[in-house]
């Protein structure tokens, strides 16, 4: 089974960003070739709604390969009022 990378909306935005294009590419590279399983939380894409268009677009085309959806229940929300 492929490794399971929880990945943030900031590597989303990198894929864009000169300084990260190249590490964030490879990363979704790996999930479209199913080497890496992306866990997409639903926080994370409430965020990614937000993005801009080029980037909504981007998590649009790849939505089809590995990738597993978080959704946000009563226990994760509770652990994070706690951290906080």
């Amino acid at each position: 089974m492929p490794p399971r990378y929880y990945l943030d909306t900031l590597v989303f935005g990198g894929v864009f960003d000169a300084e990260f294009e190249v590490e964030s590419r490879r990363i979704f590279e790996l999930v479209k070739f199913g080497e890496v399983i992306c866990i997409l939380s639903e926080v994370t894409q409430g965020e990614l709604a937000d993005a801009p268009k080029r980037v909504r677009h981007f998590v649009q085309s790849i939505m089809g390969y590995f990738i597993e959806e978080i959704p946000l229940t009563d226990e994760s929300i509770l652990l994070a009022e706690l951290k906080l």
